[in-house]
């Protein structure tokens, strides 16, 4: 009994108030002596409970902490009053130095203890605990799901969302509906990669002046388009979290970061952004002093680069990851090095870590200059470059190396190093031997004087013929008149020459004079002749690639273009070109899929319009819009604005579009949504879709007269049929329950349009209550439909089944709707499955389809739904464990009667499981912090006053019954109940 007494041991013991008189005294032993005595004589009463809690006071004024501990985890062991389990829980966390330890503790008088007046603040308390901690615990959910639960609210509920925010974004999101939450919405949307739904969500929200990190985030993500980032920086950043993702943004764009300099304090990376630009040195002494860290090295590297300490420099890059923005800089602090004249190893070794970057060939042009400085000159890499329309670049040229030379060794050294224009300078006006002209050429050539190169070399053609083809090739049309052609003496790699020569005077003839396979395929490419240029095409040679491929995607012949154009890098500008071609030809074949694995790896290091645009369509194509936008961001391109405009409107965005951007399909569909009618009475369809797609609308507008003309007008112009009219007046009657005129049009409408008038017709019939004479007609209607329609059809069909008790066929006709894939009843698809197995009695797939359910609505209402119903259909086949299991993971989430139907149906499984304890503390949540909620309050009460009853404390069990007795009556079912079992456990 003594575990139900509930009175105020303070007044009642004298013997209490002593020992309290000597603690307040200060004479703490004296005190000790008193209450360990009543223990003695009190053990396991609540008295002698209050003395073994006044003896830990009394061991911690003694500063015994150790005793003092022991006695208040004897008393946590034990089932106490209220108000004193408050008291010892207190003191416990408060003694426990151990983080972790204190949370498990406040968790344990949480849950054990739901009527404890301060229980909410010691949840608080622990909850702040656990978040300054940023421990990840099991314990740390449990104390959140409480919170929402028994203290339940939109910000309790919001809390909850945020901590499943990076676990569990899809949870976080559906909480962030119940919660109404748009910030935390937003949010859980950009972890679930919906970069659209966030993007315009966080635009939304920007009203209030706030940036966002994840916003920040998108914008990075998709290119920090300038305008986006202009808008940014007018926004104050949210936190320090927030404010260093900008200034870091800034920084590697050289932007100054002062405006947030009010930040630095929390974030000492902060701090050395805004001394780096104001004192560079005394950043390096403050960086050097951090922590390792990605972001430390690039600046230390950048930092040491602007003082140009190179090799510090060098040793903190090689630290950097192969990424696009760390890229750039190793780039150009290689570049930096060589221009000074530094070719160490670690350059090179700097420069084998970037592969993620765009022109590749701008450092494979760094690392010839490293080879040749180092002694070695590599003749591929030379090719590559040239291949790729790059200018071998010029090298470091010491002037001491000149002084000792005379002028052919210093023109000779200045033709080497690549120092065109200087060698012009330096030859000019001198007397020069004849084996020095094609050195001359060459430079007048790489400095853009072909018409001074040709004067030079046109009279000694026979000995250049490779040269002075060279010099013809880069003349205008106009400048080639007489050619002198020595054609045997023409090497094969010179008929690239002679090949631009004869498409700038449009004399493919000339290329007949040579007799070879590659002076044939250019002549055949010239010619327009593809199936001949592919049998002399030399595999592996990509410049002529790049024709060829022009030409075959110019004559259709997509396939032959794809099978020659494999082992591409569009990292290259010569690969990036051939691979637009094979993008052009995926999409003639509609093979979006292949252009997308073609990219995909490359989509953020390739800034190329053409090549964005049409990832983008491909993307959107395969239904991946979010993927697409984001690649769309930066452009401004009426194409990328069109296909911007596109995704929002299939999004639903309407208010965010603007119009002038809208293609002439996407205008239709932007018209109907709007449900702008004189913009749709003005629109001229194209074909018999958009004809019907503005006659429905009319229909059921109730615009009859705009209807009957419109109709006329598609009729007279052909572009819809008779049987289209019919179908459209059958479906005009019946939406004005007009039957006579329905059943006469609908007829008429079978020739070609058959499904939908069908279906019609069924619907029509079985609203007249006529369910057996509509099957037939659904039946029909599905051998006619696909898609959506043939879904709708096989759903309602399964429906009819489902009435009739006929479960089988009902499945059969459910599952081939579910193929259809039509996504706004899949709900109800699933739903209706299980029910057709709970009657088929197949608990098995019961289970499966509940889970089904949860799996694919994650982020919808369905997921709390299905897990009650799931939960509670574990628990009637006593599964219980699995029960439990379930309704621990959706408890807390959801409206509150769902949270409460949870508590409930968890109670139940415990006391299935015998656990009358855990089973009790639920059904007290329930009916302390949710009565409101009488139905469920009451039952839980009765529950609770059983389980009371169970474990000996019947006077409390005895007080649960009266009390529901009383607020309902003897007439009410609960009332009823309660006064029934009173009268068997009462007095």
């Amino acid at each position: 009994m003594i575990f139900f007494l509930i009175i105020n041991i303070f007044l009642q013991n004298p013997a209490i108030e002593v020992g309290d008189k000597y603690l307040k005294a200060g004479r703490p032993d004296l005190a000790l002596e008193v209450y360990n005595q009543i223990y003695n004589i009190s053990k396991d009463t609540p008295e002698g409970y209050l003395a073994l809690y006044k003896m830990s006071l009394a061991s911690l004024a003694l500063g015994d902490t150790l005793s003092a501990l022991a006695d208040l985890n004897i008393l946590r062991k034990k089932f106490l009053p209220d108000t004193l389990a408050s008291n010892v829980y207190k003191s416990l966390i408060n003694l426990e130095k151990d983080t972790l330890r204190r949370i498990g503790i406040g968790l344990e008088f949480v849950e054990l203890y739901p009527e404890a007046a301060s229980r909410k603040k010691i949840l608080k308390l622990i909850l702040q605990l656990a978040s300054e901690s940023n421990l990840e615990s099991e314990k740390i959910l449990r104390l959140m799901k409480i919170n929402a639960s028994d203290y339940y609210s939109k910000s309790t509920e919001s809390e909850l969302g945020y901590y499943f925010l990076t676990k569990q974004p899809s949870l976080a999101l559906l909480i962030s509906h119940y919660a109404q939450d748009k910030l935390l919405q937003a949010r859980a949307l950009f972890y679930l990669d919906s970069i659209v739904d966030a993007y315009m969500m966080f635009y939304s929200l920007q009203k209030d002046g706030v940036l966002r990190y994840e916003f920040l985030k998108i914008l990075e993500r998709g290119g920090l388009p300038e305008q986006e980032l202009a808008r940014a920086l007018v926004l104050a950043p949210e936190d320090e979290k927030t404010a260093f993702e900008l200034a870091r943004i800034l920084f590697i764009k050289k932007l100054s970061v002062r405006k947030l300099q009010k930040y630095q304090e929390k974030n000492r990376l902060f701090e050395s952004l805004l001394l780096a630009q104001k004192d560079p040195a005394k950043a390096i002494r403050f960086l050097l002093n951090q922590e390792e860290g990605t972001f430390r090295n690039y600046l230390l590297a950048r930092l040491y680069a602007g003082l140009k300490s190179y090799a510090n420099a060098l040793y903190f890059a090689q630290k950097l990851p192969d990424s696009l923005i760390y890229n750039n800089f190793k780039i150009e602090l290689a570049k930096q090095c060589l221009e000074s004249g530094i070719h160490t190893k670690e350059i090179a070794t700097l420069l084998k870590t970037v592969t993620r970057y765009y022109p590749l060939s701008e450092r494979d042009s760094l690392i010839y200059v490293y080879n040749i400085l180092n002694g070695f000159k590599d003749t591929i890499l030379e090719q590559t470059l040239l291949e790729n329309g790059i200018r071998l670049p010029s090298l470091p040229l010491n002037v001491k190396d000149i002084i000792v030379k005379d002028s052919v060794q210093v023109i000779r050294l200045l033709y080497e190093k690549r120092r065109y224009e200087e060698l012009l300078r330096f030859a000019k006006g001198k007397e020069l031997p004849e084996d020095l002209k094609p050195v001359i050429v060459e430079a007048l050539l790489n400095t853009g004087e072909a018409i001074k190169a040709l004067k030079l070399i046109e009279k000694d053609a026979t000995l250049y013929p490779g040269l002075y083809l060279k010099v013809l090739s880069e003349l205008p049309p106009e400048s080639i008149k007489n050619i002198l052609l020595p054609k045997d003496q023409i090497k094969n790699t010179d008929i690239k020459y002679l090949y631009v020569i004869a498409r700038k005077i449009k004399r493919p003839e000339i290329l007949n004079k040579v007799k070879s396979n590659r002076a044939k395929f250019y002549y055949y490419l010239l010619t327009m002749k593809p199936d001949s240029a592919v049998l002399f095409y030399r595999e592996g040679n990509k410049a002529d690639l790049t024709i060829l491929d022009s030409l075959l995607l110019l004559e259709g012949m997509y396939q032959k273009l794809i099978e020659l154009s494999n082992n591409l890098n569009p990292l290259y500008p010569l690969d990036l070109k051939i691979i637009k071609y094979k993008v052009a030809a995926y999409k003639a074949l509609g093979r979006f899929n292949d252009i997308i694995e073609e990219l995909k790896d490359f989509e953020s290091l390739v800034h190329d319009e053409y090549i964005r645009i049409h990832l983008a369509e491909a993307y959107l194509r395969t239904g991946k819009k979010h993927k697409a936008f984001l690649l769309l961001l930066p452009l401004d391109s009426r194409v990328a604005m069109e296909m911007r405009s596109k995704i929002l409107l299939k999004k639903n965005y309407i208010a965010s579009i603007k119009k002038e951007y809208l293609s002439s399909e996407d205008r239709l569909s932007y018209y109907l949504k709007m449900k702008d009618i004189q913009k749709l009475l003005s629109f001229i369809p194209r074909n018999r879709n958009e004809a019907l797609s503005i006659l429905r609308f009319l229909v059921r507008s109730k615009k009859r007269d705009f209807f009957q003309e419109k109709a006329k007008e598609y009729l007279d112009s052909l572009i819809i049929k008779k049987p289209d009219v019919a179908y459209l007046l059958s479906l005009f009657y019946s939406l004005r329950g007009n039957t006579d005129s329905t059943l006469f049009y609908l007829p008429y409408a079978f020739d070609e349009a058959k499904a939908e008038p069908l279906f019609e017709l069924g619907n029509y019939v079985l609203k007249a209550g006529k369910q057996e004479d509509a099957i037939p007609l659904f039946q029909r209607a599905l051998r006619y439909a696909s898609d959506t329609l043939k879904s709708l059809i096989s759903f309602r069909l399964g429906n009819l089944m489902f009435l009739k008790k006929d479960y089988m066929n009902a499945l059969n006709y459910y599952r081939m709707s579910l193929r259809e894939k039509y996504r706004r009843i899949e709900k109800d698809i699933l739903h209706n499955i299980v029910l057709c197995f709970k009657n088929l009695n197949e608990p098995d797939s019961v289970i499966h389809y509940y889970s089904l359910i949860r799996e694919r609505y994650c982020t919808d209402s369905a997921w709390v739904s299905a897990g009650l119903s799931l939960g509670y259909f574990l628990l009637t086949h006593d599964r219980l464990e699995e029960a439990i299991g379930i309704l621990d993971e959706i408890e807390g989430i959801g409206h509150e009667k769902d949270i409460v139907e949870t508590l409930y149906w968890k109670s139940k499984a415990y006391i299935g499981r015998k656990m009358l304890r855990q089973a009790l503390v639920l059904l007290q949540r329930i009916y302390v912090y949710h009565q409101h909620l009488a139905d469920w309050r009451d039952t839980a009460r009765l529950e609770a006053a059983r389980i009371f009853i169970a474990l000996g404390r019947k006077e409390k069990g005895i007080g649960l019954y009266k009390t529901v007795l009383k607020i309902r009556g003897s007439k009410d079912p609960l009332g009823a109940q309660a006064e029934k079992e009173l009268k068997i456990f009462g007095d």
